[in-house]
């Protein structure tokens, strides 16, 4: 069912790319793809949250309960995002932005979201956990860096040149692998005898 599930999240994101470059004539990496993408996106997180809800789980792909104590840890980080949020955006509020540049600001951002989260949910979530039941825990890793290389490959369709979509396989999968190995570290020590 992940492969499925992996097959048609890719397809589905190929097919929005084709239709952007070709339909609306926008290629990737222009800024007006994110005003198109966004409504993309949320049909490929809203089919994630069916594959979960339907045949995984939220826990059984790596939502678990937050634990208090362990927040503790991400404080110093938020205290860095909280810092540079603020720089950034007094720095942007001393420029001139027209209306039309705040709102691709804010599309920027919320489409940035969406990718990860689609992006994490199908290829860390569904894909990593689904092949993690096999307890090959490598062969797990390498299913889901490949599934994460190759969703990138149909960057093609959406304008990225040819001879640029082999560096960009090999960047994401190994971009994948590490993602693996971080998802896994709390596995890792929950699973550890105390």
């Amino acid at each position: 069912m992940a492969v499925l599930a992996a097959f048609l999240y890719t397809a589905i994101m190929g097919i929005g790319m084709f239709y952007m470059k070709t339909v609306q004539g926008i290629t990737y990496g222009d800024p007006a793809m994110m005003n198109l993408f966004w409504f993309i996106l949320i049909i490929l997180n809203a089919l994630n949250a069916f594959w979960v809800t339907r045949y995984f789980g939220w826990q059984a792909i790596g939502f678990r309960p937050l634990d208090r104590q362990q927040l503790l840890w991400f404080l110093p980080s938020i205290a860095v995002l909280i810092a540079m949020w603020v720089v950034c955006l007094s720095g942007l509020s001393q420029t001139s932005l027209t209306a039309a540049q705040w709102q691709l600001f804010a599309v920027a951002g919320f489409t940035t979201l969406l990718v990860g989260l689609g992006e994490e949910t199908m290829y860390r979530g569904i894909v990593l956990h689904a092949f993690l039941t096999t307890h090959r825990v490598r062969w797990a890793m390498l299913v889901s860096a490949i599934g994460f290389s190759l969703l990138h490959a149909v960057n093609v369709f959406g304008g990225v040149p040819l001879l640029s979509v082999p560096a960009q396989l090999v960047m994401t999968f190994l971009l994948g692998f590490l993602f693996a190995s971080l998802m896994l570290i709390p596995i890792k020590y929950e699973v550890a005898p105390n």
